[in-house]
């Protein structure tokens, strides 16, 4: 790396360090280079997993190593998401109950919930907790516990006792990765437990996965995909993944 691109980039993350999160174009003319220029650099941070980007916006990666922040995962992949959260809502009928699980796909789906649907909620997440609040018919129940600081999420024993008291119609699961044929995977074992209780409590799985998860990996199995009832995923995802959820026989909707 020359030593002007090795200064300019240190000086990217010396300004995301201070902001959190910049616009690209906001960059370019701090650092008075070409939107090109930034690109470039951007893109080769991001293969360092030094930063990610976000729509026209690039914020740094603080947790290189494990599962990447709330606020990481939910500006990834953001129409695609609020696409597939726009069409799980619509499996939820009135006075129905429905599981929550702490994903960013599971968020969008709480954000696209209309204000006249009634139905009872159950989440382990606090960001999902807070937009369901915001539905005026909605009855919202936080399942307590250890935080999960990463994720926004509540992790461990007493998370997992109280979910098993519930009984509910639906589960709207999402997840790391999908590695067919086997099934969901995770990078933290303590995100895994509370997904399985879910999914046994509930009369339908729902999982709710952007394309991107099937190209993806991760480390700890959680659900295997015989356990799920519906895919709801957008219509980017590869046909050769579309081919071998057909051969194991699992139901999906494209958004």
């Amino acid at each position: 790396m020359n030593m002007a691109k090795k200064q300019r980039q240190q000086q990217i993350l010396q300004l995301l360090e201070d902001n959190s999160i910049m616009m690209i174009s906001a960059l370019a003319e701090l650092l008075q280079c070409s939107m090109m220029t930034i690109r470039r650099d951007i893109d080769e941070m991001e293969s360092q997993e030094l930063v990610v980007k976000a729509h026209g916006s690039v914020l740094l990666n603080n947790n290189r190593s494990g599962q990447p922040s709330h606020f990481l995962r939910v500006n990834q992949n953001v129409e695609e998401k609020k696409r597939i959260g726009a069409e799980a809502v619509k499996l939820i009928e009135d006075g129905k109950s429905v599981f929550f699980d702490g994903g960013s796909t599971t968020y969008y789906a709480a954000c696209n919930i209309p204000n006249k649907l009634s139905f009872s909620a159950i989440t382990n997440s606090l960001m999902t907790a807070v937009e369901l609040c915001q539905k005026p018919n909605v009855n919202v129940v936080m399942l307590g516990g250890k935080l999960y600081k990463s994720s926004f999420t509540t992790v461990h024993n007493d998370v997992i006792e109280t979910a098993r008291k519930f009984r509910t119609d639906l589960a709207f699961i999402s997840t790391k990765a999908v590695m067919l044929p086997d099934g969901l995977f995770e990078t933290e074992l303590s995100l895994i437990e509370i997904k399985k209780i879910m999914l046994e409590r509930a009369d339908k799985a729902v999982l709710i996965a952007d394309h991107t998860k099937f190209s993806d990996n991760a480390l700890c199995m959680s659900v295997p995909m015989t356990d799920i009832d519906h895919l709801i995923t957008n219509r980017e995802i590869s046909k050769k993944y579309l081919d071998e959820l057909q051969q194991l026989g699992i139901a999906y909707t494209l958004a």
